[in-house]
């Protein structure tokens, strides 16, 4: 049995019955939800991995998603996606990762991460895309935190991707005070928030650089798409039947590859 989430849940972890029931609920209801740490080896290999890239180096925020070099984003994709995929399908048997990569907190005052709500990727009328967030380090304010604002992808608008502004930032530091939640998280555990959930960080204040890996999943078998905003026209194109090669083969700040697109106009 499928519910509109998409998942099954049944899964016994340290003595611990977690339910469909309890995890549906949450995920569904608020938009996001902490699973318990993944196995001590896979968090070992993952730091290990992880140190010996490019990557995590530098002040500020930045992510692997983004790297000009693209033998170095597949080799990412391919180590994470290997790594974590059968964990992942053991809470989402009817999902797969279209990309896997990391995202790096440095220090300085550049490391903030605006209120956001991430990219679009299935028709959100009828199907669920979430993020899969491991921190490979304790996650405190003091390291930059994460927050949410619970139950607000229930409002988010379906038109998300580069350039397309969500909100009008003159409202996020009242949003954020007013409804927002920070996380507090150890070491390996999964933070699973829905892809239309508003969240955010703020900057790296510890004398560490703090990393953390990111999965985006979707459901099997159905179309994917991304919008993005060309800043020329100001016009926002929907490229169709995406695929995993798609998101790992373009940069996103300039137009991506591909003539398969649509204009729409922004709800």
């Amino acid at each position: 049995m499928l519910f509109r989430g998409g998942f099954k849940v049944l899964r016994i972890v340290k003595g611990e019955l977690l339910t469909m029931r309890r995890f549906e609920r949450e995920l569904l209801e608020k938009g996001f939800y902490i699973l318990p740490q993944v196995d001590s080896e896979i968090i070992e290999s993952l730091i290990g991995f992880s140190s010996n890239l490019n990557t995590n180096k530098g002040l500020g925020f930045h992510t692997s998603h983004f790297l000009p070099d693209l033998k170095e984003k597949v080799k990412i994709h391919e180590f994470l996606n290997q790594t974590i995929e059968t964990i992942v399908k053991d809470y989402f048997q009817d999902y797969k990762i279209i990309y896997a990569n990391f995202m790096i907190k440095g220090g300085g005052k550049e490391g903030a991460v605006p209120l956001h709500a991430d990219w679009s990727y299935v028709d959100e009328t009828q199907f669920v895309s979430y993020s899969i967030w491991l921190p490979l380090c304790n996650i405190s304010a003091q390291n930059g935190g994460f927050g949410v604002v619970p139950y607000s992808h229930l409002i988010a608008n379906q038109e998300r991707g580069p350039n397309i502004h969500l909100t009008s930032r003159r409202k996020d530091a009242e949003i954020i005070e007013r409804w927002g939640e920070s996380l507090q998280m150890k070491k390996g555990e999964m933070l699973v928030y829905d892809h239309r959930l508003l969240h955010y960080s703020d900057v790296n204040l510890s004398e560490h650089v703090r990393v953390a890996l990111n999965l985006s999943i979707v459901p099997n078998k159905v179309p994917l798409h991304h919008y993005y905003k060309d800043p020329a026209s100001q016009k926002i194109r929907k490229y169709l039947n995406c695929d995993s090669s798609f998101y790992i083969k373009n940069t996103f700040w300039i137009v991506p590859l591909g003539e398969n697109f649509e204009l729409v106009t922004a709800t």
